[in-house]
């Protein structure tokens, strides 16, 4: 050959599925010599090396392609000779498709009968990596008939697992793989196995014909036409589109990843189909590779190729809208799914009610998760679109109109965030209550760092987390503004000047509007100092004196002193500052009756004492756990029961 025929082979990428290739080519190139008459014999030898409890497996040994086309001519042989030859350019031809040949099987043979001047001759020649092309003979023939035999020697060990073994099975491959010519072309293409026989023509006027259809469109000033046909999801699993250079197809992709709504079988005349989309146009003629497996596509901005991407949205976009009775269907049921999901996520409503979209970027298979990363999704794209515009807004025009969307945009938002908030304060209610219920596991009370970690995280300050991960709203809802907080660190570590040990469950200093007493005259900057003491549900083995002795000394311990931020940054709490406690636990019978005797007051609701002590400016409340449930439940009721939760 005059080139490199073990390079150019080298170069050829095929996976282990792709062996049928070697004969698309062969059968491509006997429709391209104007044969009416096609037939394909797959022929088996046994192979004990695979054999299973005795029984012998049989496996592909040969592959005849025998066809009443023109043969090889001088002229034909001439340009079989030559890689990269273009005597085909014309119909797509690379002239290098027949070297999937070698690449594929052994050794192939080839015997053609061909007219020539008048007279019929015969040539015989052997096609192998050692020999290259060996020419056997090439005399006049007695026999007056066009006939070409090209037998597909040995496959390798690679491809033979994957090559089609029975008749049925290679007719359903060749049929879909040369679907362009079959509709066009007026030959028949025969696949014999030995026991049974199938006719591409045949099967594609009997199964197919009827429901093809074809649609044009345009992307980027390239035309580009749809040959569509819907297929039993049993032969076809899902959507897809061939892509096709010179009517032959070259690859397929999936919609699933393209379109949700195509992830799904379409119901068409009553039962579940997929659709096969054929795309041809010149830009793909143009742009096959040479091992004709793929194209010429770009992923880079600006590049002069298009995307593959690109083609596919187009595609189905168009698929859409040809089958959009059968389409609307899956959005019906995409529309229960919603419906029945908002049931349970409320706070999604109002993103739902603004903009309906999701309803075509789901699938009747998607799961609740995925539901709620699209809302997720969608509530982030709008935020951002709905900041950019207020952010680049132009007065001029018709700006108002647009100004209006963007303001509805951030209503929506709005109530989706408030609702999700109040869905996370109801979330939050029903955990405090488990805590405070005995464990099922052991019948004891869960541990008091349960419920500090539930309200705020135990050695963390409101330096270190988020708003959303603390929950101080359960004792009441003015504790989320603070000047600083801090939950269970050592004293002497936050307090300057201080030696103790000791560690307030949470500790709070607070700016001037916000204040738990009359005390008005007071108004130094951080004159509110708020202290939050838990001890553990079930427990009663504390009196009350124990109890003030260890909030006062929290007191002490804070009064004169700076509070060292997590930032470095000082706070001065002075003397007259005003002390707020909370004091949170269980309220049994024998710790009642101590508070009254020590002057605690009961509550007007009760369920629970307060005390004012003036030597140091303290007021001290005892709150039963049940209280705080009790109060955060009513607290927050107007809005559970807006979400009817």
């Amino acid at each position: 050959m005059l080139a490199d025929l073990k390079g150019s082979i080298n170069k050829i990428r095929l996976n282990e599925y792709e062996g049928i290739f070697a004969v698309y080519e062969a059968v491509v190139n006997s429709i391209q010599s104007e044969s009416k008459n096609i037939q394909v014999v797959l022929k088996k030898k046994a192979n004990p090396q695979l054999s299973l409890d005795g029984e012998i497996e049989e496996i592909i040994d040969e592959i005849e392609i025998i066809d009443d086309g023109q043969g090889f001519t001088k002229e034909n042989f001439e340009s079989f000779k030559k890689i990269n030859s273009t005597h085909k350019i014309k119909m797509g031809g690379k002239g290098v498709g027949r070297l999937s040949w070698l690449a594929i099987f052994e050794e192939v043979t080839v015997e053609s009968t061909y007219k020539e001047s008048g007279k019929y001759y015969i040539r015989k020649f052997k096609f192998d990596l050692e020999n290259e092309i060996r020419e056997i003979e090439n005399v006049e023939s007695n026999i007056k008939k066009e006939e070409t035999k090209i037998t597909l020697k040995t496959p390798t060990q690679k491809y033979i697992k994957h090559l089609p073994e029975t008749a049925d099975e290679m007719c359903e491959k060749i049929l879909y793989h040369c679907l362009g010519y079959l509709i066009e072309g007026v030959f028949e293409i025969t696949i014999r196995d030995g026991l049974n026989s199938c006719k591409c023509k045949e099967k594609y006027r009997n199964e197919l014909e009827k429901d093809v259809k074809t649609k044009k469109f345009e992307l980027k000033e390239y035309d580009f036409e749809i040959l569509h046909i819907p297929i039993s999801k049993n032969k076809l699993q899902n959507h897809e589109v061939a892509f096709t250079a010179n009517a032959r197809e070259v690859k397929r992709r999936k919609l699933e990843k393209v379109n949700e709504l195509l992830r799904v079988p379409l119901t068409i005349d009553g039962e579940e189909k997929n659709i096969l989309a054929y795309v041809k146009g010149k830009y793909l003629d143009e742009n096959v590779t040479e091992d004709r497996n793929d194209f010429l596509f770009s992923n880079v901005k600006g590049s002069l190729f298009l995307k593959e991407k690109d083609i596919l949205m187009e595609v189905a976009k168009e698929l859409i809208e040809i089958y959009d009775e059968e389409i609307n269907k899956v959005i019906e049921i995409n529309k229960q799914k919603i419906e029945d999901f908002l049931k349970e996520n409320p706070y999604y409503n109002s993103l739902y009610m603004r903009d309906n979209s999701i309803l075509k970027d789901i699938n009747p298979k998607s799961s609740e998760e995925e539901i709620e990363t699209k809302f997720e999704l969608f509530a982030r794209n709008k935020r951002k679109e709905t900041s950019n515009f207020i952010k680049n807004i132009e007065l001029k025009g018709n700006y108002q109109e647009k100004l209006k969307n963007a303001l509805v945009n951030i209503e929506s938002l709005n109530q989706y965030e408030l609702a999700k908030y109040v869905i996370h304060r109801k979330v939050i209610t029903e955990v405090l209550e488990k805590i405070l219920q005995k464990r099922a596991e052991d019948d004891r009370y869960h541990y008091e760092e349960d419920l500090h970690n539930l309200i705020f995280p135990m050695k963390k300050s409101n330096l270190e987390i988020n708003y959303d991960d603390h929950n101080l709203w359960l004792i009441d809802d003015r504790l989320a503004y603070n000047k600083f907080l801090t939950s269970d660190k050592v004293n002497k570590k936050i307090i300057e000047e201080s030696n103790s040990n000791s560690r307030i469950d949470i500790a709070t200093v607070f700016d001037q509007n916000i204040t738990f007493s009359d005390r008005s005259e007071i108004d130094d900057e951080h004159s509110n100092i708020l202290i939050i003491e838990f001890k553990r549900p079930g427990r009663e083995d504390f009196s009350v004196s124990e109890l003030n002795n260890q909030v006062l000394g929290y007191v002490e311990d804070l009064k004169d002193k700076k509070i060292k931020t997590d930032r470095g940054q000082r706070i001065e709490v002075n003397r007259n500052s005003i002390f707020n406690i909370f004091i949170i636990c269980e309220i049994t019978s024998n710790l009642e009756k101590d508070l009254k005797r020590s002057g605690y007051k009961a509550m007007i609701e009760g369920q629970g004492f307060y005390t004012f002590n003036e030597n140091y400016n303290a007021l001290i409340q005892v709150i039963s756990l049940n209280k705080v449930l009790k109060d955060s439940k009513l607290r927050n009721k107007v809005f559970f029961k807006k979400l009817g939760l």
